[in-house]
């Protein structure tokens, strides 16, 4: 499988759905339209993890980032969990598997995007291995996907059978 980046428009011309997840079970979705104005990103916050030096971004900037293009978003999540909700167009590589999954990330030549639930432990973790092996543009999207859902932007949710 080869990744492709992603194209500046996949949410800025996307329609916009308000997740509410109560439990694990019961999602609920609205629709609505949004825009959003793009400029070159400025990193929100850089914090220190085991001696890497680990960029965090806000949805803001990751989505001025996506406008430039040629970025690759990866959930690090458990693939299971990729599996019930995910951002858009983000591709499942488990932190431990990720590791295995550097040739095709190189071959990409893009900047990642990491993100995993809310903590960012995982991201973090992520970017430490991904700046140990000479990427250089990595960073981690700041409050990950609960954040995200929290903001009521853009998730896929699988049609689920029943």
């Amino acid at each position: 499988m080869q990744w492709l980046p992603l194209k500046p428009s996949v949410l800025s011309t996307a329609v916009a759905i308000t997740l509410s997840v109560v439990g694990w079970g019961a999602v609920t979705t609205s629709a609505g339209s949004r825009q959003a104005a793009f400029t070159n990103p400025v990193p929100s916050g850089q914090t220190t993890q085991q001696g890497a030096t680990v960029i965090r971004i806000s949805q803001q900037e990751f989505e001025r980032l996506l406008h430039q293009g040629n970025v690759v978003l990866v959930d690090v999540r458990p693939y299971r969990v990729y599996l019930q909700a995910h951002l858009p167009e983000a591709v499942s590589i488990p932190l431990d598997r990720l590791e295995a999954s550097l040739p095709r990330l190189r071959a990409a030549n893009a900047s990642i995007v990491l993100y995993c639930g809310a903590l960012g432990l995982k991201s973090g973790r992520a970017a430490e291995l991904l700046r140990a092996h000479g990427f250089e543009r990595v960073y981690c999207l700041d409050g990950g996907f609960d954040h995200w859902v929290g903001s009521g932007r853009v998730v896929i949710v699988p049609p689920t059978d029943g």
